[in-house]
Formats: structure tokens, C-alpha cells, sequence
């Protein structure tokens, strides 16, 4: 999954939406998101799916 945000200077929230292809079923789990720039890491996060 892959989203570009302009970067303003201030704080934004951003939804992603994590569309499954036919078969394809959502696991519960802990899952890891990372973000980054086009030229470095900038931190990571986890959520849950129950």
C-alpha cells in the first residue's frame, strides 16, 4: 500500500485504505506500518487487527 503526501509544514491526518483482492482474506494480527520519504525512514507504528 502506497500513499504521497505534500509535506506543509504541519500536522495531517491520512487514512489508507487496504483493499484485498478477491480471495484474499485479513488476518487477524499486530502488523507494523513504516514510513518513509523518498530518501530516508522516518518512523513506524503497529496496529491490530482482531
Amino acid at each position: 500500500m502506497r500513499n504521497t503526501v505534500n509535506y506543509t509544514g504541519k500536522s495531517e491526518k491520512v487514512n489508507l485504505v487496504w483493499n484485498l483482492k478477491d480471495d484474499d482474506k485479513a488476518i487477524k494480527g499486530t502488523y507494523v506500518a513504516q514510513i518513509y520519504t523518498d530518501e530516508k525512514f522516518l518512523g513506524e507504528t503497529t496496529f491490530t487487527l482482531k
